[in-house]
């Protein structure tokens, strides 16, 4: 039961931008669990550390993480839990500028969420994703996962959807529509900041989502389309 509690504290912790702690509670979880490698406990500190390793920018550890998480979901049958780590190593792979693997894990994640929205949600935008990094035009998967997030009333799933669809209306020149996304986003990240206690608003502020959507902010319509192409030091 602690090490149940310690890790769904350590998620609430990556989600506050706090991942010192959010390793701490993993630690605590990880010393209650050593007999228990090979249960949901197991699999889920596994996908933690991913998570943290994702939110601290360290992709291949976090994508070796996601892909032990998946092995040991999938051999004791863990389905649902599959599937969310299965997205999870997608959103890293798409991070690694890997399209092509990363809908390879989207195979092994449909047909296993079942009836569970957030991960309908979160599916429907790694696939808008994968499709922009194709070179597709078409705006339909943007907001259809926009929809599916609204319908799981998933805000910070939503938020990350409204910050990818700007970027790539960034890239296509298409700056009103950009603005419009942008002034969506704000709305939706000052919701969330309002549930966020008043000694994590740091962290949460220095999250890498809060910090992506900062940066299209700043930068403004004015921007050339060809300075976004320079991920490395935007993205």
């Amino acid at each position: 039961i602690f090490a149940r509690f310690a890790l769904d504290i350590g998620e609430l912790f990556v989600e506050l931008g706090d991942p010192a702690e959010a390793r701490r509670m993993l630690a605590a979880a990880q010393q209650r669990i050593s007999d228990m490698q090979d249960s949901h406990v197991g699999g889920d500190a596994l996908a933690l550390s991913g998570r943290i390793n994702h939110a601290a920018g360290n992709f291949a550890d976090a994508l070796k993480d996601f892909e032990a998480a998946e092995a040991l979901f999938r051999r004791i049958g863990a389905w649902r839990l599959l599937a969310g780590a299965s997205l999870w190593r997608a959103k890293t792979l798409l991070e690694l500028m890997r399209p092509g693997d990363a809908q390879e894990a989207l195979l092994h994640a449909e047909g296993k969420i079942g009836e569970d929205e957030k991960l309908k949600a979160r599916l429907a935008l790694c696939r808008a994703r994968i499709e922009t990094e194709r070179g597709a035009a078409d705006d339909g998967p943007f907001e259809e996962a926009l929809a599916s997030f609204g319908k799981a009333r998933d805000r910070e799933g939503e938020l990350e959807c409204l910050v990818h669809q700007a970027r790539v209306m960034m890239l296509r020149g298409e700056r009103g529509r950009a603005g419009e996304l942008l002034r969506r986003a704000s709305g939706v990240r000052n919701l969330i900041r309002c549930t966020v206690p008043e000694d994590h608003l740091q962290g949460f502020d220095g999250t890498t989502l809060s910090r992506r959507l900062a940066s299209l902010l700043s930068a403004g319509p004015a921007m050339a389309p060809s300075t976004w192409n320079q991920r490395a030091s935007f993205w």
